[in-house]
């Protein structure tokens, strides 16, 4: 985003920006970059000091103050480089700040050198937080499912530009004809949501084990939740997270070799099964309560009977934020 008030500056940083490849939004004043903002995130602010209605230093304090704007990389771009201007801007956290007498190849030279700086600083940061998950054993997403000789089994996981979430999921084999398969999302953004999943996996995994070996072979999706649910909300720092979880029971009945699907879900998508026989898609939504809301919450349980070539999706909320090529978000 280019927010310039003078119009042949604004054409000419423009111009050198888009022959660059960039894709430059304009405005004129920080109130009208605001509204751009609305329907565009940049990668970039550039951004000149003395404006109209609202000057850049008005428009950087609305940027740091928004948690969706704050982490944009921030660059002030002055006909007033002046000692003042430079400790004002930097002050009030601006990335750099580059005289307009400088050029448009020193502002290019500047943007390279913050976008890879910050790349840089993103791929550290994460190898060291995989490393030290993997040293304590908490992986929120294996590199594949536990082989089952009567279902086929994948998962997916991509993160958002390399910055991990808050998605997990973890596999609870049971029996040679029964195994768990546990799908999670704890709400949040980015880096927060990813350290404490780390927390949130490691304590829902440790009781639905806790649980699934007490009850042996006799459980119900339903009861694990209800059982969640009451751990959740006796811990004052767990409970305070909100997070969505869906619970499948797959188990096979080695007389019949029938398959049944048992499920159990708070605040996912609902579960969709393709039916082979009819060549058509059924949601699957099961009624339920928020986890750790309340001590008594209640859980229904939902099956699903699968077929030769049947097969069911279950997703979290990061499939609605998918976007194909350069079309908009599905949303669905």
């Amino acid at each position: 985003m280019l927010v310039e008030d003078e119009p042949t500056m604004q054409y000419l940083f423009g111009f050198s920006l888009k022959k660059e490849g960039y894709e430059v939004k304009t405005a004129d004043n920080g109130v009208k970059a605001l509204q751009v903002l609305e329907d565009f995130l940049p990668d970039a602010i550039v951004c000149d000091i003395m404006m109209p209605e609202m000057d850049g230093f008005g428009f950087l304090k609305e940027i740091k103050s928004s948690e969706k704007y704050q982490d944009i990389p921030f660059v002030f771009l002055t006909a007033h480089d002046v000692e003042q201007n430079i400790l004002k801007g930097l002050n009030l956290e601006a990335d750099d700040i580059i005289g307009k007498s400088d050029g448009v190849k020193v502002l290019l030279s500047k943007l390279s050198s913050i976008f890879r700086k910050r790349n840089e600083l993103k791929t550290r940061i994460t190898s060291e937080l995989d490393q030290a998950s993997k040293s304590t054993g908490v992986i929120l997403q294996p590199e594949k499912p536990p082989h089952l000789d009567f279902i086929t089994m994948e998962h997916f996981h991509e993160s958002n530009e390399g910055i991990p979430g808050g998605d997990f999921i973890d596999y609870i084999k049971i029996s040679e004809n029964k195994i768990l398969v546990v799908l999670g999302d704890v709400m949040g953004k980015k880096w927060k949501a990813w350290v404490f999943a780390h927390a949130y996996i490691a304590y829902i995994r440790s009781s639905v084990r806790a649980i699934v070996e007490e009850s042996e072979e006799a459980i119900s999706t339903s009861e694990v939740m209800r059982e969640v649910n009451r751990f959740v909300y006796r811990d004052d720092k767990i409970g305070e997270a909100l997070c969505a979880l869906t619970l499948m029971l797959i188990s096979r009945d080695p007389k019949t070799n029938s398959v049944t699907i048992s499920l159990s879900n708070s605040l996912q998508y609902p579960i969709l099964h393709y039916k082979k026989q009819t060549d058509d898609v059924h949601p699957v939504q099961v009624n339920s309560s928020l986890i750790g809301f309340k001590a008594d919450s209640k859980f229904e349980e939902q099956k699903i009977i699968l077929r030769p070539g049947d097969a069911v999706l279950a997703t979290t909320d990061g499939i609605s934020e998918f976007i194909n090529g350069e079309k908009p978000q599905h949303g669905f």
